[in-house]
């Protein structure tokens, strides 16, 4: 995940996560190609950050190397809350 907080508003990573599925014989097929099944269903993390413009632009990103139809990652619950200091 990046948020629009470096210098002059510049998008930097803010979170980052690996994962590998090591083994696929114990993965679930959720997606619907049962060649390839889902062993991590959940990542929650929590950023806390001093931001002092008026906007914040937050991008997730995936480097999965498959093609559109055969790579996918969701995001879901996103929350943020703010705090006048």
């Amino acid at each position: 995940m990046k948020l629009s907080a470096g210098k002059d508003g510049s998008m930097e990573f803010v979170w980052t996560e690996r994962y590998e599925l090591a083994d696929i014989a114990s993965s679930i097929d959720i997606c619907g190609d049962e060649r390839f099944g889902e062993a991590k269903f959940s990542a929650p993390f929590d950023i806390t950050l001093v931001h002092a413009e008026d906007s914040l632009s937050i991008e997730f990103g995936s480097t999965l190397p498959e093609g559109a139809n055969e790579g996918f990652f969701g995001v879901s619950g996103v929350e943020i809350q703010l705090r006048n200091l």
